[in-house]
């Protein structure tokens, strides 16, 4: 359950993302990177998403409602996932008060049902309909049936989880009537599985599985496959309860092999459960362990508790019956446990009575210990006798294997010793493998940050240039990264690279991927030999990359020219100086104010190395960049 309120949490997110988001008009451009980083991590890390969702918060104009509406919306969601349900009701009611400055009346149904859930998921029932109640009201007056019937589904369950059928069936004809007149099929087969439910508390199991049989038609017409999958669980344990299952085993496959394509991970629980319920009517106890361990993962890993109370209390029952109670006993305190948390209830009784087999079982075993105890006792005392009738020759014969043992230990020692030298020898050499894999990784990790980051400059600054163009620039630009690997890789030294090597490799594939020699272009360099660690020459690499490819461009006519880079040490750290004999910059030209996408990468990475950038115009184009000791590796 709390699995399901997280994804329909989700789904209205995911509605109110559509309805609030809007473009970035005069502010920022860049602060709906956080946005996406935090909708990319959503589900892979809830700390990392709530992280960049906080960024793109504070980035915000504190008038821009529509945008802080649907960031507090999505930081509920993020609380509630996380457990945090007081957090959660706080971030939800402030995204509330942002929707009624703007009246978006979608948007605030969207949010109390969204409380509605909490309060469920706290155990606070009446809180919860109250909420409910305010939020279908809502959604009827927007005429909004796709989140209306999530809510009508909602207030079902809980009446009937508070015993009132009376309630839940005039809920359910009530909205029936309305999505019947809206023609919305989802939602008509929705209140028709609610009412297998109200049948099913009334004691009908026959109507219930009519009911679910009829939902399952409706959903079938428009393709539901979610909902086909998930009310198909239900068709297949009324099924159980009627004693038929076993013969519609086809109907059973047909449901897993859906859940499984949808990658339904509760849904793919329950129904290894199912078979394991019929392998248990069919005594066959080993298999339907099996299926419930399997279940047990799956569940597990989504963190539903409803379904492992099920589980858990099949597992006792399986393990009781091939007589292994240690199991049995484990997996009766998982039961009592869980239900407990889930329910409320506490359920001793099949603990009680298995605990006692299994202390009766330990007494036996005692007793059997103490027999064997016994029995040793006797044999040891008639060995004694045999010992001393032959006291001769058994002391030659102890004295044979007291050498015989000796011998053996000390090769046995000596072996030992050098199968620990190579132990430790390999344990040292696969750690070694797994630092650096790690370090790998970790750095194509900011490599591939990087050019997404570089793709989406120029992405919102490139719409001047042809796409062949951006593609060549975006070759150049990953090529400077790409050399600095393949260097690494052919090096001992995974922390640091020449930089001589590097420069002159990455200058060569200018010259080609340029056409210096048709543009009638000369490169000349000269470039000292030391090295730099990988996260300083990334950034050396692509300000060359933006240099060269700016000369190429813009500098020269016809004729060609030429371009001279020389970087070498100084006592401070180590510099780069640039220059071409081109046309130069504009006379009115401010490098602080330029748009110019080449020159704001150049900025930026001298930022990135703390560095320091000065330029001159004659005869061409000079620039000057000043790098600390902070970027240098001695």
């Amino acid at each position: 359950m709390t699995f399901r309120l997280f994804k329909i949490s989700l789904l209205l997110l995911g509605c109110l993302a559509v309805t609030f988001k809007v473009q970035a008009t005069s502010y920022h451009d860049s602060i709906y990177a956080y946005d996406d980083l935090a909708i990319h991590y959503r589900n892979i890390n809830s700390d990392s998403s709530e992280y960049f969702l906080r960024k793109f918060i504070q980035h915000l104009d504190n008038k821009d409602n529509n945008n802080l509406a649907y960031a507090y919306t999505f930081m509920g969601v993020l609380k509630k996932q996380q457990g945090e349900l007081d957090s959660a009701l706080s971030y939800y009611q402030t995204a509330i008060d942002y929707q009624k400055s703007i009246d978006h009346r979608e948007g605030i149904a969207a949010n109390f049902n969204n409380i509605g859930n909490v309060y469920k998921q706290k155990g606070d029932y009446v809180k919860a309909i109250e909420h409910y109640l305010i939020s279908k009201d809502l959604f009827i007056e927007t005429e909004m049936e796709e989140q209306l019937f999530l809510v009508v589904e909602n207030l079902s369950e809980l009446y009937l989880a508070m015993g009132k059928i009376e309630d839940a069936i005039l809920e359910l004809e009530h909205s029936n009537k309305y999505f019947t007149k809206a023609n919305d099929l989802a939602g008509i087969g929705l209140v028709q599985s609610c009412m297998s439910d109200v049948s099913l508390a009334k004691g009908d199991t026959l109507a219930a599985l009519a009911h679910i049989d009829s939902a399952q038609n409706t959903f079938r017409m428009i393709n539901y496959s979610t909902k086909l999958v998930i009310h198909g669980i239900k068709q297949c344990e009324l099924l159980l309860l009627l004693d038929s299952l076993q013969n519609n085993i086809p109907l059973l496959d047909k449901y897993l092999e859906k859940a499984i394509e949808l990658n339904l991970t509760i849904e793919h629980g329950q129904l290894l459960t199912l078979y394991a319920k019929i392998n248990i009517k069919n005594n066959n106890h080993q298999e339907s362990i099996l299926l419930l361990l399997k279940a047990n993962q799956l569940l597990m890993a989504s963190g539903s508790e409803r379904y492992l109370v099920d589980v858990y209390h099949l597992l006792a029952n399986s393990y009781e019956q091939i007589g292994d109670f240690p199991k049995a006993l484990k997996y009766h305190k998982l039961y009592s446990e869980t239900n407990n948390r889930v329910q409320g209830v506490e359920i001793q009784k099949n603990f009680q009575a298995l605990q006692m087999q299994y202390q009766v079982l330990e007494k036996e075993k005692a007793l059997n210990e103490s027999a064997l105890a016994l029995l040793e006792k006797e044999n040891k005392l008639q060995e004694a006798k045999i010992e001393i009738e032959r006291e001769a020759q058994e002391s030659r014969i102890i004295l044979i294997v007291v050498i015989f043992i000796s011998v053996l230990s000390i090769f046995l020692y000596l072996r030992f010793r050098e199968k620990q030298k190579l132990s430790k020898k390999l344990s040292l050499s696969l750690e070694e493998r797994n630092l650096l894999l790690k370090e790998i990784h970790h750095r194509v990790k900011n490599n591939l940050q990087i050019i997404n980051s570089l793709l989406n400059l120029q992405k919102n600054r490139g719409n001047n240039l042809n796409p062949g163009e951006i593609i060549t620039q975006t070759q150049d630009r990953i090529y400077s990264m790409a050399v600095i690997h393949e260097k690494l890789y052919q090096s001992d030294n995974f922390a640091n690279i020449d930089i001589k090597e590097y420069v002159e490799t990455l200058i060569e594939h200018f010259k080609i991927s340029q056409n210096f020699k048709s543009k009638g272009i000369n490169l000349n360099y000269e470039i000292e030999n030391f090295a730099l660690s990988l996260d300083a020459l990334i950034p050396i690499g692509l300000i060359l990359n933006e240099t060269i490819t700016n000369s190429a461009k813009y500098a020269f006519d016809s004729d060609g020219g030429n371009i001279t880079i020389e970087i070498k040490q100084c006592n401070d750290g180590y510099i780069l100086n640039y220059q071409d004999d081109g046309k130069g910059l504009p006379k009115d030209f401010d490098i602080s104010k330029t748009k110019s996408l080449g020159m704001k990468l150049i900025q930026g990475f001298t930022k990135q190395l703390n560095g320091t950038l000065s330029y001159k115009n004659s005869n061409g184009l000079k620039l000057f960049f000043t790098f600390s000791n902070r970027t240098k590796v001695n």
